[in-house]
């Protein structure tokens, strides 16, 4: 089942969770479809947030190549 959310008692926003995901997978393993579904399921428990970030991709070089990698120049 899913787990049920607090009503917001302030305003809220909600993060995609991309720099973490795409450091830690290299990927989204989160379709943009069950995005959506997640953000609207966390919206209807929650309340309506002031933004909801997107789906994107990081381009710092500790993401796309990895913490260890180092770029040559």
């Amino acid at each position: 089942g899913y787990k049920t959310f607090p009503q917001a008692v302030g305003r809220w926003a909600m993060d995609s969770g991309g720099f973490t995901e795409l450091k830690d997978h290299g990927r989204w393993r989160t379709t943009a479809p069950e995005y959506v579904a997640d953000v609207r399921r966390i919206s209807a428990g929650v309340g309506a947030p002031d933004f909801v970030a997107p789906q994107d991709w990081m381009c710092e070089p500790w993401v796309i190549y990895g913490r260890n990698q180092h770029l040559e120049t």
